[in-house]
């Protein structure tokens, strides 16, 4: 039987969005631009958020190597890999629908830490957080200033649709996001 393997016939792939840690902004991926991102507001799919080994190199595709499990970290694949994370995130009204938000800075990282701890202690089954993505904390490093977002939870609603047919974008009636 041969492996299944072939790449969706529509091309389709889950829009990104990043955090900018030197000048402390978020930005969309939109027809090959990044597009600015103000202060919003988006729900995180904590649910299923993957760690790994993850190389970012300028002009080329991220390579994540995803951990088997939360608890258990993989291999490191290349000296170049270092420490990341991949999550969902939904808004319709500010990002367009669902876009993958993957990282592996100190700040980021960091905050994502912070934010699942907080995730951990208030979860609910069958609900996702709303996460504020605002603020951003200056942190001097030997690098120079760097700015950690702060990501803090506001509610909890009910996982959006959107998350299970990712890059659909879907209206939800308990998230107007």
């Amino acid at each position: 039987m041969p492996l299944n393997l072939t790449s969706p016939s529509d091309g389709s792939f889950t829009p990104s969005v990043k955090f900018n840690a030197k000048d402390g902004e978020w930005f969309k991926r939109e027809e090959g631009e990044d597009v600015e991102v103000s202060e919003f507001q988006a729900v995180f799919d904590l649910e299923n958020i993957k760690t790994g080994w993850l190389r970012m190199m300028s002009g080329e595709a991220p390579d994540f190597v995803s951990d088997p499990s939360l608890s258990e970290q993989a291999a490191r694949p290349s000296d170049e890999h270092k420490r990341g994370f991949k999550v969902n995130i939904y808004s319709d009204k500010q990002l367009g629908g669902v876009r993958e938000w993957m990282a592996n800075s100190m700040m980021a990282t960091g905050a994502v830490g912070k934010l699942y701890a907080e995730y951990e202690a208030k979860k609910e089954d069958g609900k996702a957080p709303v996460v504020d993505c605002g603020e951003t904390n200056k942190v001097k490093t030997k690098h120079g200033n760097n700015y950690e977002p702060v990501l803090k939870m506001s509610k909890m609603v009910k996982r959006p649709d959107a998350f299970d047919s990712v890059g659909a974008v879907k209206e939800d009636d308990d998230a107007e996001f």
